[in-house]
């Protein structure tokens, strides 16, 4: 089985914890209505685009073109992804070094 498939049920965890313990009910997601969630929803995906344009236009200014545009906004989102998904807010700086490993970026001294 491939372990990406496998993460997609994992990150559904802290959010049925969070519903359990704070006793949420269905009437009360619906209460909210479909159009200010998918609002919600498009205003938010917006927002992580933007920080990934913005991630991009630093690292490939300070570091050269080391990757993609559309890489670096994927690992971005992947990252706040995982960041907003997880119990205590950890894990989004362990995607962001494991593509940075993974793309064969390490930190070098500079000798001047």
């Amino acid at each position: 089985m491939d372990w990406r498939i496998a993460v997609i049920p994992a990150t559904m965890i802290p959010i049925i914890v969070i519903i359990i313990q704070f006793d949420i009910k269905l009437e009360e997601i619906l209460a909210i209505g479909a159009l200010p969630f998918a609002a919600a929803a498009l205003i938010m995906m917006t927002k992580l685009g933007l920080q990934g344009l913005k991630l991009s236009y630093i690292a490939r200014t300070f570091l050269g073109p080391f990757d993609s545009i559309k890489n670096l906004v994927a690992m971005r989102v992947g990252s706040e992804f995982i960041k907003f998904t997880t119990p205590m807010f950890v894990g989004a700086e362990f995607a962001v070094i494991y593509y940075l490993t993974k793309n064969e970026f390490r930190q070098q001294k500079q000798h001047g």
